[in-house]
C-alpha cells in the first residue's frame, strides 16, 4: 500500500499509542494528520479508548501532583523552617483539551460496537484474545470488535497498538484473531510502530527520515494555503525596493502575479519552546505604473525609438521579485496546551528582493497601458513545488 492507495483505509488507534503522546502533538501525529488530510485515511479512536486514556491520565496527573508537597516538605526538613507553602497546581482539564485536539485533527471517535453482554461473557470465560489468561482485557475487546465489525463492511482496518494482547508475539496479529477475520470482505493489519508505518505511505520516494517528511508535509499545506493575491494587493514598496530607473515617480504597485505554489524551504530552526520558525523564498511579480523622463525611458527600454515622446512619459512594467517569508509552526501555543487549529502556524515576517540588482532593468518586462493582462513573465526555474 503506499500514498495512492491508502485512501479509504481505517487507521484505529488504541490507547497504549495515544499515551506515548499525551497531547497528539509529536512527529507522528503530525504526519498522521497530513496523510488524513491528503491520502485520504480514516483515523478513529474508538469511545472505549477514548474513555480509558482520560482515566489513565487522570490517575498519573493525580500522582504526579503529590511530588510538589513531597519536595516542599523534604526542603523544610532540610533547611530546618517549617511551614514552607505547598505547590499548588490547578486541575487538568485533559478531556476536553484531548476532545478538542482530535477534531482538530480530523480523528473521529467510534461509538461503541454493536455487541451483546453475553457476547463479551462467553469470550471472557474461554480466555478468547484479547482476553489474557486472568481474564483482562475487556477494553481490550471492544476495540477489536469495533475492528472486526469494520472488516466485515468490506474496510481495510490498520490497528495501531503495542498491546501484547492483540499479537502473536512476532508483529502480526493472534492466530485466533487472524481466524475470525477470515472470510471478510475487508482485513484487519496489526501496526506495532506508528511512524515506520506512516513512513510506507509519504509521497516523497526521496524521504526516509521521519522529521523531513514531517517537514515536507508542513511545506505541502503551507504552499496550498498560502494566498500571495490576498497578502500583497497593495504592497508597500519603494522605488529602491523595486529597483526602478533612477529618478522614477511610483504612481502604483500591485500585485501580478506568483508562485505561490512554488514555496522553497531555505531555512529551519527548532526554538526552546518546541514551535518551529522556517524560512521560505518564492517567486512574485508586481505590475508597476510610473512616471520617468522619456530619455530615461528610452534608455532602459520602455519606449521605442518612434514612439511619440515628452519631458516625462507614463509607463507600466512587471518587476520580478523573489519573496522571503518566515512561518511559526505551532503544535502547542499556549505551553502545553495543544492547539485546536487544524493546521497551527502564523506568518511572522515577508520581505522582497530584487532579482536584479539596483540599475540593472533587464528583469522588467515593458508594459504598455493597453496591454496590461499580457502573460507575465515569471520564471519558476530554480524553485520547486514542496514534496518534488
Amino acid at each position: 500500500m503506499d500514498f495512492n492507495s491508502a485512501r479509504g483505509v481505517y487507521i484505529i488507534l488504541d490507547a497504549s499509542q495515544i499515551q506515548r503522546d499525551w497531547h497528539l502533538a509529536g512527529l507522528e501525529f503530525q504526519l498522521l494528520r497530513f496523510l488524513i488530510r491528503e491520502a485520504g485515511i480514516h483515523a478513529v479512536v474508538p469511545e472505549s479508548v477514548f474513555v480509558e486514556v482520560v482515566a489513565n491520565q487522570e490517575r498519573e496527573w493525580n500522582s504526579a501532583v503529590k511530588q510538589p508537597d513531597k519536595l516542599s516538605a523534604a526542603l523544610g526538613r532540610l533547611s530546618g523552617r517549617r511551614g514552607l507553602p505547598a505547590i499548588e497546581l490547578a486541575p487538568d482539564d485533559y478531556e476536553r483539551r484531548l476532545s478538542d485536539r482530535l477534531e482538530a485533527m480530523s480523528i473521529k471517535r467510534l461509538a461503541y460496537p454493536r455487541v451483546t453482554h453475553e457476547e463479551i461473557v462467553a469470550r471472557a470465560a474461554s480466555r478468547r484474545p484479547p482476553f489474557d489468561p486472568s481474564g483482562s482485557g475487556y477494553r481490550d475487546t471492544l476495540v477489536w470488535i469495533s475492528c472486526l465489525q469494520l472488516a466485515r463492511d468490506g474496510e481495510r482496518v490498520f490497528l495501531v497498538s503495542q498491546d501484547n494482547d492483540f499479537g502473536n508475539g512476532k508483529g502480526a496479529l493472534s492466530t485466533v484473531l487472524t481466524e475470525e477475520v477470515k472470510g471478510s470482505s475487508g482485513a484487519v493489519t496489526l501496526v506495532r510502530n506508528l511512524g515506520s508505518w506512516l513512513m510506507t505511505l509519504i509521497p516523497w520516494s526521496e524521504v526516509d527520515d521521519l522529521k523531513e517528511a514531517v517537514a515536507n508535509a508542513r511545506d505541502e499545506v503551507l504552499a496550498s494555503l498560502f494566498a500571495p493575491w490576498d497578502f500583497f494587493e497593495a504592497p508597500d514598496l519603494t522605488e529602491d525596493e523595486l529597483g526602478l530607473p533612477e529618478g522614477a515617480e511610483l504612481e502604483e504597485v500591485s500585485y501580478f502575479g506568483s508562485g505561490g505554489a512554488w514555496l522553497e524551504r531555505v531555512g529551519h530552526e527548532k526554538n526552546p519552546d518546541g514551535s518551529h520558525s522556517v524560512s521560505y523564498e518564492f517567486p512574485i511579480e508586481f505590475l508597476v505604473r510610473m512616471r520617468l523622463e522619456s530619455s530615461v525611458a528610452l534608455a532602459s527600454g520602455y519606449v521605442g525609438e518612434g514612439d511619440p515622446s515628452s519631458s516625462m512619459v507614463t509607463v507600466e512594467t512587471i518587476v520580478s521579485m523573489i519573496g522571503e517569508m518566515s512561518v511559526l509552526f505551532h503544535e502547542a501555543p499556549e505551553g502545553d496546551e495543544p492547539s485546536a487549529e487544524d493546521f497551527p502556524f502564523l506568518y511572522e515576517s515577508f520581505h522582497f528582493r530584487n532579482v536584479h540588482p539596483a540599475g540593472s532593468y533587464a528583469g522588467t518586462s515593458p508594459r504598455r497601458p493597453d496591454a496590461r493582462w499580457e502573460q507575465a513573465t515569471l520564471d519558476f526555474e530554480g524553485f520547486r513545488r514542496p514534496g518534488e
